[in-house]
């Protein structure tokens, strides 16, 4: 059914928030109550046309409503440290093109305890004669999985896979049979030749990817009541975490940040990069449910699967909408369009049909009135795309790449997203 566009009344006037000649609502200054999220609306209201300066105003109103209706709240930013400890390099790598460094980061919790955050870290050669654009990335299974080489640290910290023993891990500790299993999901040589610095820790290093053991530790280290807060919010904020570390770089070009997330952390990446500008791009990769997809959509993980699965990903409110996905008031491409103006890539997956690749894809263009309105050229496709392996659909601000294969994170992925940096 089609989203519907509310009339906004306003001094006698009856404007229709579609309407794109925008001298005519310049007093105007928009509150999400304007679009009335309410149950049982045949759908949520649709992303309106709206002026840079009524965006503006709308931005944050719509990140407080998906902090409160979906991730929950985020734990202080003040919990990290700024004292880094070098545990190894600078150390030359892939044949003198780069280097490599190891750094471990500490957040004291409210209760006194600390979480040590290992950061692997890598850098072009050219970095001693210029500064150069970063890529921040959180990955699933520790450091040690992106590489085979015997150097980098193995995690201290409990990591709940499946297939645990089949991957390398005793006692959900990593042992060496897990070094490299993950190698294909970080390009480090390739994103090293196009210029660009790699900030990479494991998600599991900032909160345990199980219901049970991660809630204790949301209490009582983070200070957040489990109910009020989720995962992906504390996940999100280790990116932020990742930012803070990044920007006290000498060697970093500040403003040039750019954010990588894949699967769980697709849905992460996706709201750390909208909480915070510092992310000038963001590529959210096979993200799916309370990711870029349209939840109104129910194809492949619905918010009654994603929320008894992994109960630990989001605050308690959401829980209410499982099996009612029809009846959610409001959808994602708000969310998306609260990014605006940087880029974004939303990137699926033909084998991924769990993630909803056609409601990925929606969930952007359903978004672009907002991209529009920093930069008219923004499109994507009237419909969706065929696969095309690196190749970045879209023009403007947008892309959405669709890759030929399963649930993954591969050089092709990059590869569009880097084809987005250019434009």
């Amino acid at each position: 059914m089609d989203r519907f566009w509310p009339l906004i009344l306003f001094g006698g006037l009856c404007i229709a928030c579609q309407n794109s000649d925008h001298t005519d609502v310049q007093t105007f200054t928009p509150t999400l109550a304007n679009w009335k999220f309410e149950e049982g609306m045949d759908a949520p209201p649709s992303v309106p046309d709206l002026s840079t300066a009524e965006w503006t105003d709308l931005r944050p109103q719509i990140l407080d409503h998906f902090e409160r209706e979906v991730y929950g709240e985020f734990p202080d930013k003040e919990l990290l440290k700024t004292e880094d400890k070098v545990l190894e390099g600078p150390t030359r790598v892939f044949g003198g093109k780069g280097y490599r460094a190891q750094i471990v980061l500490t957040l004291e919790g409210r209760n006194g305890d600390q979480r040590k955050l290992l950061l692997l870290l890598y850098y072009p050669a050219s970095v001693g004669t210029q500064k150069v654009p970063v890529l921040l990335n959180l990955n699933f299974l520790g450091n040690a999985a992106t590489s085979e080489a015997p150097e980098i640290i193995l995690s201290d910290h409990e990591v709940y896979t499946s297939r645990a023993e089949e991957r390398g891990f005793i006692n959900l500790r990593p042992t060496e049979k897990s070094r490299g299993i993950r190698r294909g999901r970080l390009p480090v040589e390739y994103l090293l030749a196009e210029g660009y610095a790699v900030v990479t820790a494991g998600y599991q290093d900032i909160l345990p990817d199980d219901d049970a053991a991660a809630r204790p530790i949301m209490e009582s280290f983070y200070g957040l009541p489990p109910a009020e807060t989720g995962a992906i919010a504390i996940w999100a904020r280790g990116y932020h975490w990742l930012a803070d570390y990044a920007e006290r770089q000498s060697f970093f070009r500040v403003g040039h940040l750019v954010a990588t997330g894949h699967s769980r952390l697709g849905k992460a990446v996706l709201w750390a990069a909208a909480t915070d500008d510092r992310i000038r791009a963001v590529h959210v990769n096979n993200s799916g449910c309370g990711g870029a997809a349209l939840f109104r959509r129910a194809q492949g993980e619905t918010i009654g699967d994603i929320t008894s699965r992994f109960p630990h990903w989001f605050r308690d409110k959401f829980h209410g909408w499982a099996h009612r996905d029809h009846l959610i008031p409001y959808d994602q491409d708000w969310l998306l369009a609260s990014l605006a103006p940087r880029k974004v890539l939303i990137a699926s997956a033909t084998e991924d049909a769990w993630a909803d690749p056609e409601g990925e894809f929606l969930g952007l263009r359903e978004a672009l009135p907002a991209y529009r309105s920093f930069a008219p050229g923004s499109n994507l496709p009237e419909s969706m795309p065929a696969p095309q392996d690196g190749y970045a659909y879209g023009s403007g601000l947008v892309g959405y790449h669709m890759r030929r294969g399963p649930h993954d994170l591969q050089e092709s992925d990059y590869r569009a997203f880097l084809a987005l940096l250019k434009r």
